[in-house]
């Protein structure tokens, strides 16, 4: 492994005050130093903002950056990419936990492998505790294009990327669509690009599902992921044999409001 490379942690942060100090302590506990944490506060009214600046005090790897008006997670890790310069890009959500090792390991196997891109399990943890209920690991090592069809293949808040191939793409894209589903969006466009991925079973990074999680799941979201599902696929020249797959979050939809009224009537 390099270790000369740097790589640039990118954090988007929106009203997570109580979650700040947990995430940033994960990172910059980190085995692997040669870092540069790069947050940018998306106009935040709880106070992150300033906790945000006294850590930029504590230690000179951390540059804040703020939006004036909200701009949704996709804009504010543009705009924490336009300003890296590290070889790789680390995704971090500030509600969430890096294991000490995450770096170096993610750093080792995407070096080793001479891929694009390296995403790791998760173990999940409750919204009002770091109380670890569970695990994530999705078994494909090297998904290819064809995996993309029933899901996304890879943990997005788990990932690693090489900076050049981000950057060749513009970074994620901005749009109505993709303020849910910008990480759909954003591999499927690496994929169409030539760039491919892997995944590894070492569980590295502790992913927070509250309620939050459920609010994205709404009819305006899964339309838009109908509408990435579309056009990934026509740029990853699947379209023909993804038809079928660009309805499944509409009959996702649907399953969902059916279960929520038997549950109901069973109450």
């Amino acid at each position: 492994m390099n270790c000369q490379s740097k790589v640039s942690v990118i954090i988007p942060c929106h009203n997570a005050f109580r979650y700040i100090d947990s995430c940033l302590n994960s990172i910059v506990g980190q085995t692997y130093s040669n870092l540069e944490i790069i947050l940018c506060d998306d106009a935040s009214t709880d106070g992150s903002l300033t906790k945000l600046l006294e850590w930029q005090k504590k230690d000179a790897r951390i540059i804040v950056l703020q939006n004036a008006e909200n701009l949704y997670a996709a804009a504010a890790r543009n705009k924490c990419i336009d300003v890296s310069t590290g070889d790789y890009l680390l995704i971090q959500d500030v509600d969430d936990i890096s294991e000490p090792n995450r770096v170096e390991t993610l750093l080792y196997h995407i070096q080793r492998n001479e891929i694009d891109f390296v995403s790791s399990g998760m173990k999940l943890i409750r919204e009002d505790s770091d109380t670890v209920y569970g695990q994530d690991v999705n078994k494909k090592r090297f998904p290819t294009r064809y995996d993309f069809l029933w899901n996304l293949p890879l943990f997005h808040p788990a990932t690693m990327f090489t900076r050049r191939s981000v950057a060749s793409i513009g970074g994620y894209r901005i749009a109505p669509e993709t303020r849910r589903g910008q990480d759909y969006d954003l591999f499927m466009r690496l994929y169409a690009a030539g760039y491919r991925g892997m995944n590894i079973s070492d569980t590295l990074y502790l992913y927070r599902v509250g309620r939050e999680n459920y609010k994205r799941r709404s009819f305006s979201a899964r339309i838009g992921e109908m509408k990435i599902r579309y056009y990934g696929f026509k740029r990853m020249k699947i379209l023909l044999i993804g038809m079928p797959f660009i309805l499944k979050p509409l009959f996702a939809h649907v399953l969902r409001y059916f279960k929520l009224m038997l549950h109901k009537n069973e109450c």
